[in-house]
């Protein structure tokens, strides 16, 4: 984040890892986002079908690193509380500052349908991901 700006201002906080996060638009360079989340179990299938680790290790970042600026009690990055998470960052010109501070919810839909269609896809294989295996 950029040095010298107020970690409170800040919408992306210092320290929080920035793996995870994907080019939203080809049209301003630098906007991130962590909607890729509902695509978890699509790259499970993969996984499944083709038995190529490259698809395991991108489900399990988006099963776990789509979520790093999510609020969770005691950790809610300055947001309304558990369960909000800002989209649309900017992460070259004015880094660490998003568009908007509300709530959307597409945004727990497409965490929950990550987690959700891994388990029901093979529960044995959310289990192992789950756990960071």
């Amino acid at each position: 984040m950029p040095v010298g700006a107020n970690d409170s201002t800040l919408n992306w906080k210092r320290g929080v890892s920035t793996v995870g996060v994907q080019g939203i638009t080809a049209r301003a360079s630098g906007g991130v986002d962590e909607y890729l989340a509902w695509g978890a179990p699509d790259y499970v299938r993969l996984y499944k079908y083709t038995n190529d680790e490259h698809y395991l290790d991108i489900a399990r970042i988006l099963l776990h690193n789509t979520k790093a600026m999510l609020a969770l009690p005691g950790r809610t990055f300055d947001l309304f509380g558990p369960g909000w998470q800002q989209e649309n960052w900017s992460m070259g010109r004015n880094r660490g500052y998003g568009s908007h501070r509300s709530w959307l919810p597409w945004i727990s839909v497409n965490h929950l349908h990550g987690i959700t269609g891994i388990e029901e896809f093979d529960k044995d294989l959310y289990q192992k991901l789950s756990k960071g295996n």
